[in-house]
């Protein structure tokens, strides 16, 4: 995908996996939504590509993974309207972690002839023990047990994951190869900030580089995820004299229900105007003023037509900051930002509760497990610091 793309065109590609050639689709007159009728093989297994073309519902016919899920509802005899909300509860992000282990279960079903959506436990076990043979680790290994939890059925009536011997199984994988950490220490945002502040004053900066700083300085101040900064909407913002306020309505990884809509603030930064995010906020929407139309998104490409950019694209502005200030972009992607600035506030004696009510996060545990790191200090290495206060 290129830099500046906005949404890529969704194809439908299953991998080249086709499940059974025994598969009967049949349409039957008067079916609404949840109620076409697949019939499947004598193993139970399914045509993917055959399959989706039976699928009434937007939300199940773009991946197996969803296709698969509706035909276990119609199992049950769930259709119609509670069909559709059920489908929904599955975001798009689940969707994809998910359709690659179902795909992958379609093939497992159709080389060993398993019935896809009622296997025994022993099948299950075998499909999760070939993938931690290929190297898989215990994170993977869940969501692939994730995956088929969200259709399978087995005889007992129990669900997968909460099967005695599933759940011994996916705790033996964790003692085998337990998570591994992407990083073991995060960048220092003081390395980020002063390239940011060589480009000053944002008048003088070019559309593209106004984009990139003010998507790093907000990524650093707000500690959010790039999708969050995807979200940012003019419609939906409250200005005052000294900050922007962004309420994100749709949403987010974090989104539970009950739980109040995110907010950003971006505050104005008096102490040094060239890494104050309020003010380059301002020069950018006067920057993207005219060019914008009626695109509400506060984020727009800055190459014509100047439509809204996706999260991907978000997420190459931010690396190639981290890359322009000097850091190991191989290392580090744009997701660090959300480590590097929590691990920052923190070593600086920012109360943990404003990290976590910043961040979006419920629980300390969240940001001292996956979040809280050591900062690599570059410019300041001990044998430096030993070595300079010795000759001084």
């Amino acid at each position: 995908m290129s830099p500046e793309g906005g949404h890529g065109q969704s194809h439908r590609n299953y991998g080249g996996a086709k499940l059974a050639d025994t598969t009967v689709v049949r349409q039957t007159p008067g079916f609404g939504r949840g109620q076409s009728e697949v019939a499947p093989g004598h193993d139970g297994s399914l045509d993917a590509s055959r399959a989706s073309a039976a699928s009434s519902s937007p939300q199940e016919s773009t991946t197996p993974c969803m296709f698969s899920i509706g035909e276990a509802l119609r199992k049950e005899g769930i259709t119609g309207d509670t069909f559709d909300v059920i489908m929904a509860s599955w975001r798009s992000s689940s969707r994809k972690q998910y359709d690659v282990y179902i795909r992958r279960w379609a093939k497992f079903c159709q080389e060993q002839r398993v019935h896809m959506f009622s296997p025994s436990v022993k099948d299950i076990l075998r499909y999760l023990t070939g993938l931690f043979k290929e190297g898989l680790r215990h994170s993977a290994i869940n969501t692939a047990r994730c995956a088929l939890s969200a259709f399978v059925s087995l005889a007992s009536r129990e669900t997968i994951g909460s099967h005695p011997l599933v759940s011994r199984f996916i705790k033996g994988v964790y003692e085998l190869r337990p998570p591994k950490c992407r990083y073991s220490t995060i960048w220092d945002i003081s390395i980020v900030l002063r390239y940011l502040q060589g480009l000053y004053p944002p008048q003088t900066l070019s559309l593209k580089m106004i984009s990139l700083k003010l998507a790093m300085l907000i990524a650093i101040v707000s500690v959010q995820r790039v999708q969050t900064l995807h979200l940012l909407d003019l419609s939906s913002m409250q200005k005052t004299n000294s900050s922007f306020n962004f309420i994100i309505e749709d949403n987010v990884k974090q989104s539970k229900p009950g739980s109040k809509r995110l907010q950003v603030k971006l505050r104005q930064y008096l102490p040094d105007e060239r890494v104050c995010v309020f003010n380059t906020s301002e020069s950018y929407l006067a920057k993207t003023n005219e060019i914008r139309g009626n695109e509400s998104r506060l984020f727009i490409s800055y190459i014509k037509p100047n439509k809204r950019v996706s999260k991907d694209t978000l997420a190459g502005w931010v690396k190639k900051v981290l890359f322009l200030s000097g850091l190991d972009v191989k290392m580090f992607k744009a997701h660090s930002t959300r480590s590097a600035a929590a691990s920052a506030a923190n070593s600086f004696s920012i109360p943990v509760t404003d990290i976590l009510a910043t961040a979006g996060w419920q629980n300390e545990n969240t940001f001292a497990k996956f979040y809280n790191k050591p900062i690599d200090h570059a410019d300041a290495t001990f044998s430096t610091s030993l070595l300079n206060s010795a000759l001084t």
